[in-house]
């Protein structure tokens, strides 16, 4: 069993979380094998979209057709998930959610995790509704839907 734990951005050592992401992701892709259990959050966060992905991509492709190992790979590119959907070795899983009603108002609704996880890949994106529970003001979120 290969462990590896990642470690944080930390300022004190002058790196940023991206570099850091792929020293580590570095050192999975050397150490891991077919034995392994290889477990990836969010890889290629720290950087722009587009590199972001492929870099997820590539290490996605690289895990599940060339090292063969068992791999948890978390991300937010739903566009990967649809790259991978039809792979034999790949299940496609999601963090399950629902909507409750907050008012009278049908449109009000509060995002509502679960906390289980549910086949397929996840629907759509609950960015928008995750940054009005962490305090960003609703004209700002409103905002932010207009320019996604």
């Amino acid at each position: 069993v290969l462990v590896i734990c990642l470690l944080l951005n930390s300022p004190t050592l002058f790196v940023g979380t991206f570099l850091i992401e792929c020293t580590e992701t570095a050192s999975v892709l050397q150490n891991a094998s077919q034995d392994s259990l290889v477990i990836l959050d969010e890889l290629g966060r720290g950087t722009s979209t587009f590199d972001g992905y492929a870099i997820a991509y590539a290490v996605f492709r690289h895990l599940v057709d060339k090292v063969n190992c068992r791999l948890l790979f978390a991300t937010h590119y739903h566009p990967l998930t649809k790259e991978f959907a039809s792979h034999p070795h790949v299940t496609l899983q999601h963090m399950a959610c629902t909507f409750k009603p907050i008012s009278d108002n049908l449109t009000d609704q509060q995002l509502v995790f679960l906390y289980r996880l549910a086949a397929g890949a996840c629907p759509k994106s609950y960015g928008m509704q995750v940054a009005l529970m962490a305090g960003i003001p609703k004209k700002v979120v409103e905002s932010a839907t207009k320019a996604a």
